[in-house]
């Protein structure tokens, strides 16, 4: 489908290693060649058809093939040898951020580094310092290392999906960061606000120009609306990111 062919586009743009998961696989009907054969048309070859992309069917339903599908990537991770310095500050990114009954919490990947709960870490324009870590299944954990998704709790102010965590030495730090990405995004505010302005004041005095020049002109009959209309929407959403 097209955004298979996207992603696909992508990750050989990056230059990523490929894993496929062939999904619903446990539906009658189903034709996991015909998609090895359509992947091979898009230049994925799999390792049935004499290339080197590992597939695996899956199931979200059933469960079926998820353990294989964690063994391919670790394979592919061995054989590419990733590795990730665990001494020093930690790094990661937003997946997603919410508020739960505990606080704010935002869903987070560690890329390097350990964190641990005491740590200063800031995102963005907020900070926190770590109470509490949970991994995927909301229980406690003592750290987060490299490649684990963890939950951190303790922000000062909801972070935003996609900014990157990174660890401070002190809460003093961490705020005069905060401070100066704030005073960052206000100048830069600031200087959109005045274009925004001086577009409006053109459109105010183009607007009584063409309305001096209509009242000149005699109206044969009553003027229609014409082009688009706009209509106002207000949409509330529980969680920044997914």
């Amino acid at each position: 489908k097209p955004q298979t062919i996207e992603a696909i586009k992508h990750a050989t743009q990056a230059n990523a290693p490929i894993i496929v998961a062939i999904s619903k696989i446990d539906k009658e009907g189903r034709n996991p060649e015909r998609v090895k054969q359509d992947l091979s048309i898009h230049g994925v070859h799999v390792e049935d058809y004499g290339g080197d992309v590992q597939a695996i069917g899956v199931s979200g339903k059933t469960g079926e093939g998820m353990i294989e599908l964690e063994e391919a990537i670790g394979a592919l991770s061995e054989m590419q040898d990733h590795r990730a310095d665990v001494e020093c500050n930690a790094e990661g990114w937003v997946i997603e951020a919410t508020t739960k009954s505990y606080g704010r919490v935002a869903s987070a990947l560690i890329r390097r580094g350990t964190l641990r709960p005491g740590d200063v870490i800031v995102a963005g324009q907020t900070w926190a310092r770590v109470r509490t870590l949970r991994n995927e299944a909301g229980l406690s954990i003592s750290e987060a290392t490299p490649g684990m998704p963890v939950e951190i709790d303790g922000w000062r102010d909801q972070p935003v999906a996609g900014t990157e965590i990174l660890q401070a030495p002190t809460e003093q730090k961490a705020k005069d960061v905060v401070a100066y990405r704030q005073d960052r995004v206000d100048t830069q505010k600031l200087g959109e606000d005045m274009v925004a302005i001086n577009e409006a004041r053109r459109e105010l005095l183009e607007r009584r120009r063409q309305e001096d020049a209509d009242a000149e002109e005699v109206a044969s009959g009553p003027a229609e609306a014409s082009g688009p209309k706009a209509v106002n929407f207000i949409i509330k959403a529980d969680v920044d990111g997914s």
